[in-house]
C-alpha cells in the first residue's frame, strides 16, 4: 500500500471554462471521482494553456499512475520538480511510479528528498518504509513506520503495515494492537479484521476469529482468503458441512484457491464423497503441478480404496516435494504399520517426529511398531512421551503397561488402572489376568 499526494486549490468549476486554474479544478475533481482519464484530459488543457504549471503536472502524474502509465507519472513528475524543486509531494509521487518498474534505488532517493524538504511528511515516510521493507531492511522500516505514526497517530495504513511485520517477527501481542488501532481508525478495513481473525486463530480464540472473519466478509463478501480461513477454523471445530461451505464461496470467488481445493477435498474424503474428493485433488493439481497438500491427499484417497501401492507413491511424491512435510512422512508411515515394513514404518515416524516433535500420535505409533520389532524399551520411551505430549492418551497407558507387565514392573498395573480410569474398556479384563 502506497500513498500518493493530489494537490488540490479552491478554485470552483464554471459552466464555461477557459482558464488553466478552471480545467486543473475540473481535473482534480474528476481525480477525487476515480474518472483518471477524464482527469487526465483536463489536465492536458490546462497545461496547454499554460505550459509551467507544477501542481498540474504533479496531479496528472497521479492519475497517469491509476491508469497504469508509470512512465507518464514519473516524466511529469519530473516536469513539475524542474518548475518547482520544492515540491516534496512530486518527489514522493515519483517514488511511488519508480518502485512500480523496479527502480528502486531512484525511488530511494526521491523519498529522502520528500524527507528532506518536509521534515513531517509522513506518508513520504511510510513509502520509504515500504520500500525499505522490499529491500530487507527490516529495522529501517519499523523505524520509518514508527515516525509515520508519531507524525500522524491516525494514520491507519502504517499501523497495519507495521502489524504484518510485527505478526512476522513473533511479536504477537504487538501485531494485536496495532491491528486494534487500524479497525479504530477504519472500522471499514477488511484486511485488518482478516488479520486480527489470524492471530485469534494463533491465540486459541476460534470464536473470536470467526467472528473477525465474517466481519471482513461483511465488508467484503469477495474476499476469498476470509472465506478460506473461516472454513479452516470450522474444520478445526470440526463442523465439517459449515468448512465446506465456506471453502466452496472461497473457490466461487477466487476459482484459483488452490488451497482451499485441496483443503475440502480432504473433508470430502472425511464424509466418504471419494468422488467429490478426487475432483478437487486433481484440480488444485492442475493450478500448481507441484501440490504436495493435494498429492497427499490422494494417497490418503488411494488408501481409503485399498490402493496401498497408489498410496505409497503419492506420500513418497508430497515427500518429494517438501522433504519438510512432517504430515506425509506421518502418514506414509501409518501405511508401512498396516503393511507390517516395522523399520519402514520407525524411520518414517522419527522423520515425522523431527519435524514436529509434538506429534504425540507419531510418538504412539512408532512405540507399537518398535514393539513388533521387540525393541521393547524404546516402544516404552515413546508411550512415555505420548502420555507426555497427551495424558488423557488411554492407549499409551495400555501399551506400556503390557510392556511393563512384560518386564514383570508394578508399573504395568498402574498404567492399566489409568487407562481405565481415562475409558479404555480392554485394561479391564487385563487387569483381571495380571493385576490379581
Amino acid at each position: 500500500m502506497l500513498i500518493l499526494i493530489t494537490l488540490l486549490n479552491a478554485f470552483s468549476s464554471l459552466a464555461i471554462c477557459q482558464s488553466p486554474s478552471e480545467y486543473f479544478m475540473i481535473g482534480n475533481n474528476k481525480l477525487l471521482l476515480k474518472d483518471f482519464k477524464g482527469a487526465i484530459i483536463e489536465y492536458d488543457k490546462a497545461i496547454k494553456l499554460n505550459p509551467n504549471y507544477p501542481e498540474c503536472y504533479t496531479n496528472r502524474a497521479n492519475a497517469k499512475y491509476y491508469v497504469g502509465d508509470y512512465v507518464g507519472t514519473i516524466s511529469d513528475c519530473t516536469k513539475a520538480l524542474e518548475l518547482n524543486p520544492n515540491l516534496s509531494d512530486a518527489y514522493n509521487n515519483r517514488g511511488i511510479a519508480r518502485m512500480e518498474i523496479n527502480e528502486l534505488k531512484q525511488a530511494f532517493t526521491d523519498f529522502e528528498s520528500a524527507i528532506a524538504i518536509n521534515l513531517n511528511f509522513d506518508k513520504a515516510y511510510f513509502n520509504r518504509g515500504n520500500l525499505k521493507k522490499i529491500l530487507g531492511d527490516i529495522k529501517g522500516t519499523f523505524s520509518d513506520y514508527d515516525k509515520a505514526i508519531s507524525i500522524n497517530p491516525l494514520f491507519h495504513e502504517a499501523y497495519y503495515n507495521r502489524s504484518q511485520l510485527r505478526y512476522k517477527n513473533n511479536e504477537i501481542a504487538l501485531a494485536l494492537s496495532d491491528l486494534n488501532n487500524t479497525i479504530r481508525l477504519n472500522p471499514h478495513f477488511y484486511n485488518a479484521y482478516n488479520d486480527r481473525g489470524i492471530i485469534k486463530r494463533d491465540l486459541g480464540d476460534f470464536e473470536g476469529a470467526i467472528d473477525d472473519y465474517s466481519k471482513a466478509i461483511k465488508i467484503n463478501e469477495l474476499c476469498d482468503t476470509a472465506y478460506y480461513n473461516r472454513g479452516n477454523i470450522k474444520s478445526l471445530l470440526n463442523d465439517v458441512q459449515g468448512a465446506i461451505d465456506d471453502y466452496t464461496l472461497a473457490i466461487e470467488r477466487n476459482p484459483k484457491n488452490e488451497a482451499a481445493l485441496s483443503n475440502r477435498g480432504n473433508l470430502k474424503l472425511k464424509i466418504k464423497d471419494y468422488a467429490g474428493a478426487e475432483t478437487d485433488y486433481k484440480n488444485s493439481i492442475k493450478l500448481q503441478a507441484n501440490n504436495p497438500d493435494a498429492i497427499a491427499g490422494l494417497g490418503l484417497l488411494s488408501w481409503m480404496l485399498d490402493d496401498s501401492k497408489a498410496a505409497l507413491k503419492y506420500y513418497s511424491e508430497a515427500i518429494s516435494l517438501d522433504p519438510s512435510f512432517s504430515e506425509a512422512y506421518f502418514s506414509r508411515a501409518n501405511l508401512k504399520l498396516k503393511l507390517s515394513d516395522f523399520n519402514g514404518a520407525i524411520a518414517d515416524y522419527s522423520k515425522a517426529i523431527q519435524l514436529n516433535y509434538q506429534n504425540e500420535k507419531a510418538y504412539y505409533f512408532r512405540a507399537m511398531a518398535k514393539g513388533k520389532t521387540q525393541d521393547l524399551n524404546g516402544a516404552i520411551a515413546d508411550f512415555s512421551k505420548a502420555i507426555e505430549l497427551n495424558p488423557k492418551n488411554a492407549d499409551a497407558y495400555l501399551g506400556r503397561g503390557l510392556l511393563y507387565i512384560n518386564f514383570k514392573n508394578n508399573k504395568g498395573c498402574l498404567d492399566l488402572s489409568k487407562a481405565i480410569e481415562l475409558g479404555q474398556k480392554k485394561a479391564l479384563d487385563l487387569v483381571k489376568e495380571y493385576c490379581k
